[in-house]
């Protein structure tokens, strides 16, 4: 089960903000299902996944099943593509046993900085974390969880 918050960030964070520990890495994905069940395949660091998300009853929570798969098929299903291909460059921060994640789009979605923070079966929200422990303080514009 994952829980997940994602919040737009002002563009002045940087690597100092978070102390210099930062892990980078580029990711491409693309959607062939949207729905109630979400079907992707992602491409990060030379290695590909397929993964399935389907909705629950809670709004912010969602199953997840995820699985390597081939180059093959991470090529084969982009005929099946929704939207367009994503590619960003994610950070990780890992914060007091949370993975917070700083997604820079790359492309048509490249004005977008998505600060995202997934926690399993936690029941505080993000905004009330980081602005508590002055990680971020008031550079987040906004919460874009979809719901």
């Amino acid at each position: 089960m994952e829980i997940e918050r994602k919040y737009l960030i002002s563009s002045n964070l940087s690597a100092e903000t978070f102390g210099g520990n930062l892990q980078c890495y580029d990711i491409e994905q693309y959607y062939v299902r949207l729905g109630d069940i979400e079907e992707r395949y992602r491409k990060k660091a030379n290695k590909f996944f397929h993964t399935i998300k389907k909705r629950t009853d809670n709004s912010l929570k969602r199953e997840e099943i995820e699985s390597e798969c081939s180059y093959l098929d991470f090529e084969t299903n982009k005929q099946n593509i929704i939207g367009n291909l994503i590619k960003k460059q994610r950070y990780i921060y890992v914060w007091k046993n949370y993975n917070l994640e700083i997604d820079i789009y790359k492309g048509p979605l490249m004005k977008n900085k998505k600060w995202r923070k997934t926690y399993e079966n936690k029941n505080k929200s993000k905004s009330r974390l980081i602005a508590r422990d002055g990680i971020c303080g008031n550079r987040i514009d906004h919460e874009c969880t979809v719901h």
